[in-house]
């Protein structure tokens, strides 16, 4: 399994049967790079760097026994999909007053911590010399639209910011004639926040139009005040516009560069009233196709807007006649089974939230076989050949493996077909392993799954059906995982018989 971090870094894990030392060896084309994981373990870990920018890399994993080398197949570690966050220089900061850069670190780090918001989109209304944008940019991996009334102010923060390197991709800067109607789709800032307020300034807009934009389900705003005006009543107005709009607000003290009088005004917008969520392939586990969603009263499409459009695109994913998997949507993230990858967004602007390269990630031809996934608030469940992996649908790390329950046959073995969640557990069904539908480069024997007579035709049965407990699952690295292969892969020599093949997962 690979996740990318940085443009140019990524982890990628692998797990062996017994404990023993590994080594990756990463194939750029040219050269090759080793990285070593020397302790004897079953679960492995390595960070690899200086990645390229758009390229279609391969890595094998190595075992050093007494035949000699054991290889296993080769996987494809492909930069064109590394949706991280650019990285903003540390050491480049575009503001020379030490002093003022010093309150408006405090008040960023004030802002990330009363929110615990990291990443998405933070708008920033009465957005003044750009400093706070700055600190917010340079201490999370949010994307900043600044939007101010003053042309010269706007000019000079893009002067700044391109002087930095980090315009237009990490933050934007936008003249507007007045805050009470942006020029923007609503419901799309994941964080609300104003420099031109913290040192004074109330004439941010109507709390109306800031509730318009703020996303639902956990969009926070988040305003401070420092000096002689920081005091709980300060910007009566506002507080009367957002409480009387839906965004009801809280008032707390907290230092900034140690004064001691600081202020902060918080709020927290609800989900969105008459959404739907969409966690398994055909909308419930009840395979209703209905959500629950209301669509706004709408009953036309000439009634709809679009909210946003980017990634992940078309060319993360399988063609659609494979018929793979429906993507999901939950508490507001919406996720994408790609080509041996996931992909989870935020459903209200498309923030690329986080994502796996999972080479033995393969399902398709739903109308014969079932759907590999499902989703609730929390997690990201996954079934992949004899397991269910549960996924942190927050941040993608993966929480546990569910083993497969398996049949009394002994002439076989098991994989996790179905998988459904309702309340606390999991449903799921044991196939006979290798009978799921995985193929996809368009052969006779695919057929597209058009095919009126052949394998392509079969039915997918499984033995057992079950149910385990959500929180039943076992760590990472206490399973016992087998060899691996995927599809397009070269296959190498095993020169050790004692040499048990890593599952790339």
């Amino acid at each position: 399994m690979a996740q990318f971090l940085t443009p140019d870094s990524a982890r990628i894990r692998w797990w062996t049967s017994e404990p023993m030392p590994t080594h990756l060896v990463l194939h750029n084309g040219v050269r090759a790079t080793r990285y070593d994981s020397p302790t004897p373990t079953t679960e492995h870990d390595v960070v690899v760097t200086n990645l390229p920018y758009e390229r279609l890399l391969h890595y094998t994993i190595e075992q050093q026994g007494a035949g000699g080398i054991a290889t296993t197949l080769e996987f494809e570690l492909d930069t064109h999909f590394n949706f991280s966050t650019p990285v903003a220089p540390a050491d480049d900061a575009p503001f020379d007053d030490e002093e003022s850069s010093k309150l408006f670190a405090d008040a960023a780090l004030q802002i990330l911590n009363r929110t615990g918001i990291d990443q998405g989109i933070c708008l920033v209304v009465g957005h003044g010399s750009g400093r706070l944008a700055w600190e917010l940019v340079h201490r999370s991996r949010l994307r900043v639209i600044g939007v101010d009334t003053d042309p010269a102010a706007v000019a000079a923060a893009r002067k700044a910011f391109l002087t930095a390197g980090i315009y237009g991709g990490r933050v934007a800067v936008h003249y507007v004639e007045s805050y009470d109607k942006l020029p923007f789709v609503g419901r799309f800032a994941n964080l609300i926040v104003s420099e031109s307020f913290l040192t004074g300034d109330d004439s941010i807009g109507h709390g109306s139009e800031l509730f318009r934009v703020l996303r639902p389900n956990g969009g926070r705003l988040c305003l401070g005040r420092i000096g002689d005006l920081a005091s709980p009543d300060f910007s009566n107005v506002l507080t009367t516009s957002l409480t009387a709009a839906g965004l009801p607000v809280k008032f707390d003290a907290g230092p900034i560069d140690n004064h001691p009088l600081s202020v902060w005004m918080t709020a927290m917008r609800p989900p969105l009233e008459g959404a739907g969520e969409w966690s398994h392939l055909y909308g419930r586990a009840d395979n209703s196709a209905f959500g629950g969603e209301e669509l706004g009263g709408a009953s036309t499409t000439s009634e709809m807007l679009v909210q946003w459009i980017g990634h992940p695109g078309p060319r993360a994913q399988p063609d659609r006649n494979g018929r793979k998997p429906s993507p999901l949507s939950t508490n507001a993230r919406l996720f994408v089974q790609g080509l041996h990858r996931v992909i989870a967004v935020d459903a209200f602007n498309g923030t690329v939230l986080w994502s796996l390269e999972i080479p033995p990630l393969e399902r398709f031809n739903m109308p014969r076989d079932c759907s590999n996934w499902c989703a609730d608030d929390e997690f990201l469940y996954l079934a992949i050949r004899d397991k269910c992996w549960r996924i942190d649908a927050a941040n993608g790390e993966l929480a546990a493996f569910h083993p497969v329950v398996t049949a009394e046959r002994k002439d076989w073995s098991y994989d996790w077909g179905y998988v459904a969640q309702v309340a606390g557990h999991l449903l799921g069904s044991a196939v006979k392993s290798g009978s799921a539908f995985t193929s996809y480069w368009g052969d006779d024997e695919v057929g597209w799954y058009d095919a009126r007579s052949g394998p392509a035709t079969f039915k997918v049965c499984g033995d057992l059906l079950f149910a385990a407990a959500k929180d039943s699952g076992k760590r990472p690295g206490r399973m016992r995982m087998e060899s691996s292969s995927t599809r397009r892969s070269r296959s190498s020599t095993s020169a050790s018989a004692s040499w048990n093949h890593a599952i790339l997962m």
